[in-house]
């Protein structure tokens, strides 16, 4: 046996061969001609395998053959995995730089997460989540980001097409519960305009539909908090006289923001979707400055947003109550 430091080098030195068996037992000879390589090459192979308990020998068709254990089938599961979130976390890198090292985030969010900037085309997010009427939503806000006769130029032009992306997002479901890390102005401007009423949408169709945000839960410092009241004023007044915004106050933000939306299920009797969009800022603090998203659909990002806006929730202050 080996020992264990030993094994993580084994599987990553013997990937090619662990693949191959892992779909069929084979002989040393076949192995060598499929996989093109020498058959001492395929002997060491073997052999270091076995030593590590990850392949058996075993007649099979009256022939002797070499086949993966439990032990090997779990240590190449084990190893694919890693080597997947390795390369996300190499293609996400320069977004979650943005980041504090006691950021807390967990695997459950970046699986499967696309990240989204400024460069990022609509069909591209669109093609990762499994929600009808995205791609047609992300494309008419960025192309009205983009409209002709606009002056907009260089970096301002691609926080806008950010910013539009965002704001396509945030109008896919009805119920909202929301996480800032500070005063965060494209977030408080899309939900404004939402919740307002205003970006109606023209499908494909050429059927006009209203933007589907309903309620907003928001977890906000202090000073966020404080730009609500005083620079979306109006609108902040407006949603709360209308049941639409709940406010939340709290002394420990992350520094990411986070958005999880409800989205409408189908059939009705079936539990709702979520998206899960993180927001990473300039800083990765309390920045205006929005670098980029990480969009996830999936049941397992839903839950960790959910728990942790949950824990969140437990020690922020409620400022704003339902009317009665």
């Amino acid at each position: 046996m080996v020992r264990e430091t030993e094994l993580l080098a084994i599987v990553r030195r013997r990937a090619s061969l662990l693949r191959r068996l892992a779909t069929d037992p084979a002989r040393p000879s076949a192995l060598a001609a499929e996989l093109e390589l020498s058959r001492s090459t395929i002997d060491r192979g073997l052999s270091e395998l076995q030593r590590a308990a990850l392949i058996e020998r075993a007649t099979v068709d009256g022939q002797c053959q070499y086949r993966l254990t439990v032990a090997g089938d779990l240590a190449l599961s084990s190893f694919e995995q890693l080597s997947d979130r390795l390369a996300q976390a190499t293609r996400r890198s320069e977004l979650l730089a943005e980041l504090p090292p006691s950021a807390e985030l967990s695997w459950q969010v970046l699986d499967g997460a696309t990240a989204v900037t400024a460069a990022t085309e609509p069909a591209q997010v669109a093609e990762s989540l499994s929600i009808e009427g995205v791609l047609e939503s992300l494309a008419s806000e960025t192309a009205e980001a983009e409209r002709p006769g606009d002056d907009t130029e260089g970096a301002d032009a691609e926080s806008d097409r950010l910013e539009s992306m965002l704001s396509a997002l945030l109008r896919l479901g009805s119920v909202h519960q929301v996480v800032v890390p500070g005063p965060t102005h494209c977030l408080a401007s899309a939900y404004c305009e939402a919740l307002a009423g205003r970006g109606v949408v023209e499908s494909a169709d050429g059927k006009k539909r209203e933007p589907g945000v309903k309620t907003v839960e928001v977890i906000a410092p202090q000073d966020a908090i404080q730009v609500l009241l005083s620079t979306f004023g109006s609108g902040t007044a407006s949603a709360l006289a209308a049941d639409q915004l709940v406010l939340h106050e709290t002394t420990q933000p992350p520094a990411y923001g986070l958005v999880s939306v409800e989205l409408d299920a189908e059939p009705p009797e079936t539990e709702p979707a979520a998206l899960t969009i993180l927001l990473v800022c300039d800083g990765g603090g309390p920045s205006d400055e929005l670098c980029g998203l990480l969009v996830n659909d999936s049941p397992d990002a839903a839950e960790w947003a959910r728990d942790r806006i949950t824990s969140l929730m437990e020690t922020a202050q409620r400022l704003s109550m339902p009317s009665e």
